[in-house]
């Protein structure tokens, strides 16, 4: 795996260093960057972990989702997917900001879409705190830029686990998975034993219960412009459908009303457009269903070829022998 060699000489650790952080061997590390050997799934989080990446990079698969890490020094080597500070966004019921762990690129970005907004634009960013954010800027009192050096805002300061630099993919994916083994749902998962034993100190340290874990999670808030709030379950399916209305404009849909759905599914739920001042997606389920929809569009283009191909082929014709 070269790029397992690039991470690590990147972040600045030799072989043997990484796989002290890692409780492996350095020939075990040495083996998995010449190719030799092949980590598991479990492996490749902790490395991701370790070096501030994902599991995506290490692998060389492009991810559905904009490429970001939690790393506050990619921007020495130019790179722009790591982490940069916060965006606050006080919306006009609330005492303080919401405040998103955020990366370079996309403070660029954000800044840049700022400065050129009407009443009907609707600005949609990734967080390093797993949310997909997305507010109407017409329902936005405030937006504030917090470089990572600078001191937080003095009596606009309320943060939670997380909230700050964010957290790792990989992170959420295990409180994710820990979450559902406590509700009898785990599902098929690879994770080290040393990540889900630190894992749970963490879940122990913040005092997180299944409720907090929900929210990180799994959670879609909703924040309507009277300042109310609806928590929902929306599947993943239902978010990437609704993340590409949002991405090629909501005008163009046709409709006033938001399509969602609750309790993973189970049933549809409307929302009109005009009372949402901000919506907050889970990551780790928008990542799963747009996954998905891209493999379902694959299948059927597959179909699609092979159809056309059958249908352009020329039957046989069958001679009759002479007797």
């Amino acid at each position: 795996m070269k790029r397992l060699r690039l991470a690590r000489e990147g972040y600045g650790l030799t072989q043997s260093e990484l796989a002290e952080r890692l409780g492996t061997t350095q020939q075990t590390i040495a083996r998995w960057e010449t190719g030799k050997a092949e980590p598991n799934l479990a492996a490749l989080r902790d490395l991701a972990i370790c070096l501030h990446t994902t599991v995506d990079s290490l692998v060389g698969r492009k991810s559905v989702l904009e490429h970001q890490t939690t790393n506050p020094l990619a921007w020495l080597s130019g790179d722009k997917s790591g982490y940069w500070g916060n965006i606050g966004i006080r919306l006009p019921h609330s005492k303080f900001s919401t405040w998103y762990p955020i990366t370079t690129s996309t403070m660029e970005r954000v800044f840049g879409d700022l400065q050129n907004v009407d009443t009907n634009t609707w600005i949609s960013f990734q967080t390093l705190n797993n949310k997909m954010l997305i507010c109407r800027s017409s329902q936005v009192h405030k937006f504030t830029f917090l470089d990572e050096a600078e001191d937080q805002i003095e009596d606009d300061w309320e943060v939670g686990p997380g909230d700050v630099e964010g957290w790792p993919q990989e992170i959420y994916e295990i409180l994710e998975y820990l979450l559902r083994e406590g509700l009898g749902d785990p599902g098929e998962e690879e994770f080290s034993d040393k990540l889900v034993s630190s894992t749970k100190e963490l879940i122990s340290e913040y005092k997180l219960d299944d409720q907090k874990l929900m929210e990180m999670c799994v959670t879609t808030r909703v924040t309507h412009t009277d300042g109310t709030t609806h928590l929902l379950h929306v599947s993943p399916e239902r978010l990437a459908s609704a993340i590409f209305d949002f991405d090629i404009g909501m005008e163009h849909t046709g409709s006033t009303m938001l399509h969602l759905d609750d309790e993973g599914g189970d049933h549809s739920v409307f929302l009109s457009l005009d009372l949402i001042s901000r919506l907050e997606f889970p990551l780790l389920a928008l990542r799963k269903g747009m996954e998905n929809q891209q493999d379902d569009y694959a299948n059927d283009d597959a179909t699609d070829i092979a159809a056309e191909t059958k249908s352009t082929k020329s039957p046989r014709r069958r001679h009759k022998k002479n007797t």
